[in-house]
């Protein structure tokens, strides 16, 4: 595929994915927005159902508790309800209101004084005044004609059109009420209180309460025995206002909508994140691939270029040697030339199969215990020619007292090697190299100088990449193939150590290899 037509497929998938992360994120933000509304109506919606069915129970129950029974036997004598502690009548006499009690035992109705809590009942009832309110009392007017019973306690006949009056008291039981009609309806419609707390107030004070939870902003609330219809008892006010509340006990019902919001929308987000990171990801390697492809092609031409001129040169000194052209004289400058080549050949194709090498080892192949100075001549006597021809003098300085160090010899001097050529090929205008050798607590550094040219500052964080080579080493027709100095990273790197340059455009460029010492056995 064509660079130009890669780069315009690179463009347009960064764009897109620019385009489209934003827009998924703000469609995934409005859908979790929707999805939320609408689960926190459901859950208000099966929470209201609850809180009516719980209501509805609760009416039904003492509704029926506090109604009078239907038949023909005397009030009171029906089934007693578990949630009435005691039913009494109170019958108009001539004197006041008589209090009637049904006696299980004899099957009649018995007379009874009235008992102190229930005095300002009976005052009321023989002033014709309003009840008074007492949360555990229920009066109900009873129809019909006067009650069964004896002696003093049945009513004369009255001489006018007007019948007696009786009333049904029935005094709730609210202990039984609090202990087991409410948890069981509790249990019944809100579980066993993990999830929702149940609470009960009466008169503006706590009666029930399931379980504990803070009830400051309760999700709902129901009156209960508050029915406008009228099918509870006459005086449904004078039991107390009883009113339900529901809340969530891991938080209020917004808090917990919003809380599963915040995590969809956390899980969410997340995962556009990291689409875009996946995404920034096969971009960046896009990129990368791509600059890796032009950086090798450029490596071709380049070892193509550089190749074909020492070969160039060999060729033509074979040929001229072989069609005797040669004069006695010349055949000793016709071998140096050779023997130039050659080793500008071999030095190529050894950074090359070693540079390749390294791609795929991250150890030396053959380490062994080194002299740094043996290792620093060796390197200088491979280099002597090139030496010879730059013109430049070789001045050493390394420290007597220097540790040895680890490492496989062919790579190390290899590493050597490609410093000293590159400070003979870019610095030779300087005419003078310098190697130094030195220690410190952890490593021996070894700095080769020269006084050139020295790099320009936009191109000292990229010499050691492979195939890059500098605008100006270019633009001077410099020969090389771009891999040397990242032949020498690599090295440094498999044995542990580094390599760095200090240079300044018309100062030179000092490079330093820092291999750790070996470990004392």
């Amino acid at each position: 595929m064509p660079a130009r037509r890669q780069r315009n497929i690179l463009t347009a998938t960064i764009v897109c994915t620019a385009v489209l992360l934003p827009v998924l994120g703000i469609l995934q933000y409005h859908w979790i927005g929707e999805v939320g509304r609408a689960a926190r109506q459901q859950i208000h919606s099966d929470l209201e159902h609850s809180a009516n069915s719980f209501r509805d129970d609760f009416d039904e129950e003492l509704r029926g508790a506090l109604q009078p029974p239907q038949g023909s036997g005397p009030p009171g004598s029906g089934v007693p309800s578990p949630y009435i502690s005691h039913t009494y009548i109170a019958a108009r006499t001539p004197v006041g209101f008589a209090l009637l009690e049904f006696d299980r035992e004899a099957h009649e109705m018995r007379g009874l004084d009235w008992p102190a809590n229930l005095d300002p009942i009976r005052e009321a009832l023989e002033a014709g005044t309003a009840l008074p309110s007492d949360p555990s009392i229920a009066v109900v007017q009873l129809p019909g004609g006067p009650p069964p019973g004896r002696g003093m306690f049945a009513p004369p006949a009255f001489a006018g059109a007007r019948p007696p009056i009786r009333y049904r008291i029935a005094i709730l039981d609210l202990d039984t009420i609090r202990q087991r009609l409410l948890p069981q309806l509790a249990k019944r419609y809100f579980g066993d209180g993990s999830t929702w707390a149940v609470r009960v107030l009466r008169n503006g004070e706590v009666y029930f309460q399931s379980s504990p939870a803070d009830f400051i902003h309760p999700d709902m609330e129901v009156a209960l025995l508050a029915d406008p219809a009228g099918r509870g008892p006459l005086n449904r006010a004078d039991l107390g206002v009883n009113l339900l509340q529901i809340r969530r006990q891991s938080g209020s019902l917004d808090d917990v909508v919003a809380a599963t919001q915040r995590r969809d929308l956390l899980i969410s987000f997340s995962g556009l994140g990291l689409l875009g990171l996946s995404s920034a990801f096969l971009i960046l390697a896009a990129r990368r691939s791509e600059k890796l492809a032009r950086l090798r092609m450029e490596f071709v031409a380049g070892i193509s270029h550089e190749l074909r001129t020492p070969i160039a040169v060999v060729a033509s000194a074979a040929d001229n040697l072989a069609e005797g052209i040669v004069s006695a004289d010349s055949v000793p400058k016709y071998g140096a030339m050779i023997r130039k080549e050659s080793r500008r050949l071999s030095r190529m194709v050894d950074d090359v199969l070693t540079w390749s090498g390294l791609e795929h080892r991250s150890k030396p192949p053959n380490p062994q215990s080194l002299s740094v100075a043996d290792l620093i001549n060796h390197a200088l006597a491979s280099c002597r020619l090139e030496i010879e021809q730059a013109k430049c003098t070789a001045e050493t300085q390394i420290s007597g007292d220097l540790p040895q160090i680890s490492g496989d010899p062919a790579w190390l001097e290899q590493a050597l090697r490609n410093l000293i050529g590159n400070a003979c090929k870019y610095g030779a205008s300087g005419h003078w190299l310098g190697i130094t050798a030195s220690q410190d607590a952890t490593s021996v550094a070894i700095s080769i100088a020269d006084r050139g040219a020295g790099i320009e500052r936009a191109d000292l964080s990229r010499i050691f990449e492979p195939f890059y080579r500098a605008k100006s080493a270019m633009d001077a027709q410099k020969p090389g193939s771009g891999i040397g100095l990242s032949v020498v990273r690599r090295i440094a790197e498999a044995h542990g150590g580094t390599v760095t340059v200090v240079s300044s455009p018309g100062q030179g460029a000092t490079f330093t290899l820092c291999l750790p010492k070996e470990p004392r056995a």
